[in-house]
Formats: C-alpha cells, structure tokens, sequence
C-alpha cells in the first residue's frame, strides 16, 4: 500500500465498508508511477500514430481484493509526439550499487 493509505473500511472514522474502495492522495507518487504505468498501456494499445501524454489525475481509489486494487481516473490529451519505438536495457548489480542504461533507437531482433 501506499504511504499514508488506510486499510479498506478504516478511513478515520467515516464509516467506510470493509472491502470497500478507499480515497489515495493523486499527489503521491506511487500513484503518479501508476499512472505512468497505465499510461504506457493505453499508448501501447491504441493505434493513434500519436502519444496520449497525462494531463491530470482526477481521482484515486484502492480497494483491498487479495491484493490491492488501484483505480484511476486520469485526465488525458493527445500529445504533437508521434509513437517512436525504442528498445532499454537497464541492468543492475545492487551488491555493487551499480545500474547502467542502454537506449537504442528502434525495437530489438529476438
């Protein structure tokens, strides 16, 4: 869970239903990176040859599910950027405190 998240059905005393949908801060930013993520996914699933970029997030529930649940309400727009692939290798040795990032342009042969 998030900083400052509250188990389902103990949001301070308003009487929330246990298993039911708890109010996250849109400020926060695991929320943001879930954005960001769920973002990714929409542009990588849409086939405008242009990018929807992120212009506010609107509202941002959790629920606990076995697991928990992340509903996002997001504001976007499409962006003057066109779709671009790109293939990034990020690789990290944290027992050496080490992360090197390699960008190419273009996707990757398997």
């Amino acid at each position: 869970m998030t900083n400052g998240d509250s188990f389902a059905g103990s949001d301070g005393g308003s009487g929330g239903i246990p298993g039911g949908r708890v109010k996250q801060n849109v400020s926060s930013e695991d929320i943001k990176e879930l954005a960001i993520k769920g973002l990714t996914k929409i542009n990588a699933q849409s086939n405008s040859a242009h990018l929807i970029g992120l212009a506010e997030i609107v509202k941002a529930e959790s629920q606990v599910v076995s697991g928990v649940l992340y509903i996002l309400t997001l504001r976007v727009g499409k962006t003057d950027c066109l779709k671009n692939f790109y293939t990034v290798k990020i690789w990290q040795q944290p027992w050496k405190n080490s992360e090197q990032i390699t960008i190419t342009e273009g996707l990757e042969e398997d």
